[in-house]
């Protein structure tokens, strides 16, 4: 009699299933079908950001440069939303390459990232067309800041349940990936703080930023640098 090979999957009852609820979504595969369906909604919230950038009907008809000049705010709202997406889709990427399974908490968490991420081509755009408007300069800048803390929460949710991710992975790689993405949340908000303070510097708030983020993100590099040199030396 020959020996069947095939492995047979256990039954699931209804009651294992209202008694584990997170049973079905702990696999591989379900983990590399919510990256996917990520990585859709990534693609599909960049590609609305230049269709935000309206060409003017009277194009051929009046000159090109002005035409150039007056669409600068709205070209300068995508490029700084693209990089924006950009950067927070790269960290999402890097954080799933050490997951290894995923419960139902993370789900929702992704997801309200995910929604976030949809949310900025409007922002984006209202920012395009307002430049020189605290409240539409202030509304871009605040969901950035939103898919930034959100971002932090994936990242520090993968280093509370060490059981998602590869025994070989050092958790600090978590709580330093959280804390980058923190940083950026952190300077929308302080550079809002200060435009709030002093409305007259509106057209300085990207340098403020700049400054206060390439700022932060050297002082958590260098103290994760201190903290390696001296692990080395009590080793």
């Amino acid at each position: 009699m020959e020996q069947n090979n095939k492995e047979v999957s256990p039954k699931v009852s209804l009651r294992s299933f209202l008694e584990n609820k997170d049973s079905w979504i702990k696999s591989q595969k379900n983990t590399g079908r919510v990256l996917t369906f990520s990585d859709a909604v990534f693609a599909f919230a960049i590609t609305l950001l230049i269709l935000q950038i309206n060409v003017p009907a009277d194009w051929k008809t009046i000159d090109i440069t002005d035409n150039m000049i007056d669409l600068w705010p709205e070209i300068f709202a995508y490029l700084i939303a693209f990089y924006a997406i950009a950067k927070f889709w790269l960290s999402h990427l890097n954080l799933f390459n050490y997951i290894k399974t995923l419960d139902r908490n993370f789900v929702v968490l992704n997801l309200l990232f995910l929604l976030g991420i949809t949310f900025l081509p409007f922002p984006a755009d209202l920012y395009g067309t307002h430049p020189d408007d605290m409240y539409a300069l202030g509304a871009f800048a605040a969901s950035l800041a939103f898919v930034g803390f959100i971002s932090c929460a994936l990242w520090w949710y993968v280093y509370r349940h060490p059981e998602m991710h590869y025994p070989n992975i050092d958790k600090r790689i978590f709580s330093f990936g959280g804390r980058q993405t923190l940083i950026v949340a952190i300077s929308f908000l302080i550079s809002l703080g200060i435009l709030y303070l002093f409305p007259e510097i509106n057209w300085g708030f990207w340098i403020i930023f700049l400054i206060l983020n390439v700022g932060l993100s050297f002082i958590s590099r260098e103290y994760e640098k201190r903290y390696l040199k001296k692990k080395a030396k009590t080793a």
